[in-house]
């Protein structure tokens, strides 16, 4: 948390992590952070994805230490469960992705 604080100059405590807007802009560096670590690593794009998803969820040194575990399958299986059913409302309610 504090080394992102520091590199995107937000001058915010701890207690802003309670902040959703600042939540979402660290956890959106992070997130992009650790898919660029990832990528480079990687061979493809769902690895990737995985790798990024369960490093954010437990911390980049649990899977290089411990590598997957079931509840990173689980984590990552649920992200991708909720990314498929937004855009599938989206499409349906919205629109957006025609």
């Amino acid at each position: 948390w504090d080394e992102y604080v520091k590199k995107l100059n937000l001058g915010v405590s701890g207690q802003a992590a309670f902040d959703p807007v600042v939540n979402i802009a660290i956890g959106t560096h992070i997130v992009k952070d650790l898919y660029e670590f990832y990528k480079r690593k990687t061979k493809d794009e769902k690895e990737t994805w995985t790798l990024t998803l369960s490093a954010y969820y437990s911390g980049p040194s649990d899977v290089a230490q411990k590598g997957l575990h079931p509840g990173h399958e689980k984590y990552v299986s649920d992200v991708f469960e909720n990314q498929r059913r937004y855009a599938q409302r989206l499409q349906s309610e919205v629109g957006l992705l025609d």
